[in-house]
């Protein structure tokens, strides 16, 4: 899934910002397909397989749960609004119905990467998976990974498991250590920091997957740190967009803009007196180099091969300030490259 991407992936992270109604819930699905979404992604628990009654978060986390029969719903509405549910599931059972749904991916939780349980019930259903690593060191990343073989694929997403997370704990070049210990994997980042900034410097050190939690309807306009409104999300989309353009291709050519440059930006040959026919010109004395080099393709232009002096004979008389073209002079100043000789 995830391995055939061109672009970046963004994930809009609902989270449990439906606040408990469905409707909220089918409202950001469709806020955030707007904004440019790939995926939309919410979280799922039974409360009594996630917290314990003792808890003092135990009734708001409650209160937060998506039911089952939501599930189906919101599939439907990521697909009719062209994009892709996805979930985070916190118990064995949510893990099944996930699957049975035949969801494109499931997420793991930072809180979850030693839950080694959960981890094999994943693995079991062999679909690809977003593991964020909060909260984890490689080692753990390592062992994490060995409940996993089975999975076609695992993007290892980078993750300060703060909410918000302080800038000064992103350190966002892990990616570069995560590609290093973990070559051929995927990267991406779980973004848990105010703005989109974190995101922005992820997909450049080669996060290729962005999750970025979102607000619902009635929570836009209030401080949420960390977590975008729609226009915001809108804009990350196009930041990157933009980033992905100016970042091109890691190769060294003449881009189509330069083209005109081929000519006007860089100097022709032309002779620096009256010359007669047969007589031999020095690149020391005889010539100037000077712009442009003009529109024919018969100009000779400046080469790396002038480094040192050269020779060569005009084929006719040649007036001061004139072109050295090929009618007029011979042989060609070795590694001198005529206008139509230049690879593109």
């Amino acid at each position: 899934m995830f391995r055939e991407l061109e672009s970046c992936y963004f994930i809009a992270e609902a989270a449990s910002n439906h606040g408990g109604h469905l409707d909220t819930a089918r409202e950001m699905v469709k806020d955030y397909a707007k904004a440019g979404a790939n995926a939309v992604k919410f979280q799922a628990w039974h409360i009594d397989d996630f917290y314990h009654k003792s808890s003092p978060d135990y009734e708001k986390m409650k209160a937060l749960e998506i039911k089952e029969d939501w599930l189906p719903v919101l599939y439907q509405d990521c697909l009719d609004n062209g994009v892709d549910f996805l979930c985070t599931p916190f118990d064995l059972r949510y893990v099944v119905l996930l699957a049975e749904l035949k969801v494109k991916a499931i997420k793991v939780a930072s809180g979850d990467l030693a839950y080694y349980p959960l981890l094999a019930k994943i693995n079991q259903t062999r679909l690809p998976v977003l593991l964020s690593t909060g909260i984890a060191n490689i080692d753990k990343i390592y062992a994490a990974l060995r409940y996993l073989e089975d999975s076609p694929e695992v993007v290892l997403m980078h993750c300060v498991a703060a909410y918000p997370a302080p800038d000064n704990d992103a350190n966002l070049r892990c990616l570069t250590t995560l590609g290093h210990y973990f070559p051929g994997r995927l990267l991406g980042l779980s973004d848990h920091w105010e703005g989109i900034e974190a995101s922005m410097a992820a997909y450049v050190l080669g996060a290729k997957v962005i999750e970025k939690h979102v607000l619902g309807r009635q929570q836009v306009g209030s401080y949420r740190p960390g977590e975008l409104s729609p226009s915001e999300f809108s804009k990350l989309v196009q930041e990157i967009a933009l980033l992905e353009k100016l970042l091109g291709k890691p190769e060294k050519r003449v881009a189509a803009s330069e083209y005109p440059a081929l000519l006007t930006g860089q100097r022709g040959l032309y002779a620096a007196r009256d010359i007669k026919q047969r007589e031999k010109i020095s690149t020391d004395k005889d010539i100037r180099f000077l712009r442009p080099a003009i529109n024919k393709s018969t100009h000779f232009h400046c080469g790396e091969g002038l480094k040192t002096p050269a020779e060569f004979k005009a084929l006719s008389d040649i007036t001061e300030g004139a072109p050295l073209t090929t009618a007029n002079i011979v042989p060609a100043p070795p590694k001198l490259r005529q206008v139509r000789e230049v690879v593109i």
